[in-house]
């Protein structure tokens, strides 16, 4: 059975705002940041029960060069992408976004 995939806004919101920041700090770089994290997109989409679930019922993908990890929640007909934050941020700022 094929689930619902779904990027809420503020998690693209999440992801441009990262892409913004490194092509700051480095021409190219928010592309290749881009990439990453549309790729790791992509593997949650496509194996989406791939990933252990964690507290508070979610599940984390890691996006591969950068410090920043997909979370998301998987129920029955939908995955739900809740936010895409760098891992040194506290917990608090992506649990009021369940």
């Amino acid at each position: 059975m094929s689930r619902t995939f779904v990027v809420r806004g503020a998690a693209r919101r999440d992801i441009d705002d990262a892409r913004e920041w490194y092509e700051l700090q480095q021409p190219g770089v928010g592309r290749e940041f881009l990439d990453e994290a549309q790729a790791a997109l992509i593997r949650v989409r496509d194996n989406p029960d791939g990933y252990a679930k964690g507290r508070h019922g979610v599940r984390h993908a890691l996006v591969h060069r950068f410090p920043y990890v997909v979370i998301y929640r998987v129920d029955a007909t939908v995955v739900v992408v809740v936010a895409v934050m760098h891992t040194r941020r506290h917990p608090r700022t992506w649990r009021s976004r369940l």
